[in-house]
Formats: structure tokens, C-alpha cells, sequence
């Protein structure tokens, strides 16, 4: 009996638990993240199908893992490449605010002096009680140059700032 049961038992080793060993390392391994993973295909006819079926599930995982290294790549990739875009757009967006930054300044230090004189010729022009025509007309002559010349520097500005 008892040599009956050591040869079952070397048996039922051989023939269940060598077959569901290697299929739990395989398994362990699956999930360990190596989907190149395949079983030999070995024991009843029972296991010799659960081992099919864990190949070809282990061959399907492997080649799902390698479309999702691919895609994330082309991810990857497309990121890059848009990052650069928006970075040159920022420089370029950059550039424009100091240009307009500038046309600000300049334009506006380039009108002061004129709009002083106006300002100025207007004033001394109403202040004067006892002006006459002829005073007046050279007043609003003065300002009329003054006006062209600010029209002159507006168009000046406008002109660089189309450049």
C-alpha cells in the first residue's frame, strides 16, 4: 500500500503539480510584467489546453504592450513637437509685445513736444486781452505747423511700426 501510494503520489506530482507549477512562474512572470512569456506544454490533455490558451493569451498581452509602447512614442513625439510650437509662438508673441512696447514709448515721447507747443500757443493766445487779428492769425499759424508736424511723427511712427 504504501509503495502503491509513493508511486500516486510521484504520479499525481509528475502529472498535476509540475504542470500547475509552470503555469504559476508563467503567470507570475506575466504579471511581473514580461509578456514574452510562454509555458512548454506538457501533462494531461487538460493542461496541455490551459497552456495553449495561456500562450496565446501571453502572446496577445505582448503584443498589446508593444501597439502601446508605439502609440505612446507617437505621443510622446506629437508633445515634442507641439511644446516647440508653442514655444516659438511664445517667442514670437514676446518679440511683438516689446515692438509694441517701444512704438508706445516712442510715439508718445515723440508727441509731447509738439502737444506742449500747441498747448502753449493756445494759451498765450487766450490770455492776451488786447491781441489783435494779425497776432491771432500767426498764433493759429503756429499751431497749424505744430498740428502738421505731429501729424508728421504720427505717420513716421505708423510707418515704423508696419516695417
Amino acid at each position: 500500500v504504501a509503495i502503491a501510494a509513493a508511486i500516486a503520489f510521484l504520479w499525481f506530482r509528475r502529472e498535476v503539480f509540475a504542470p500547475l507549477e509552470i503555469l504559476l512562474d508563467a503567470t507570475r512572470r506575466l504579471g511581473a510584467g514580461q509578456p514574452e512569456v510562454a509555458i512548454a506544454l506538457a501533462g494531461p490533455p487538460e493542461f496541455i489546453e490551459i497552456g495553449l490558451s495561456f500562450n496565446a493569451m501571453a502572446r496577445q498581452v505582448a503584443a498589446s504592450s508593444a501597439e502601446m509602447a508605439a502609440a505612446n512614442q507617437k505621443l510622446e513625439a506629437e508633445v515634442r513637437r507641439r511644446t516647440e510650437q508653442l514655444e516659438h509662438a511664445n517667442s514670437s508673441l514676446s518679440h511683438l509685445n516689446a515692438l509694441r512696447r517701444d512704438f508706445l514709448a516712442d510715439t508718445s515721447h515723440e508727441l509731447r513736444t509738439p502737444l506742449s507747443v500747441l498747448t502753449s500757443e493756445i494759451d498765450t493766445a487766450l490770455r492776451r486781452s488786447d491781441a489783435k487779428i494779425e497776432d491771432l492769425r500767426a498764433t493759429l499759424g503756429r499751431v497749424g505747423r505744430t498740428a502738421e508736424t505731429m501729424r508728421r511723427l504720427v505717420d513716421d511712427q505708423i510707418g515704423r511700426a508696419h516695417v
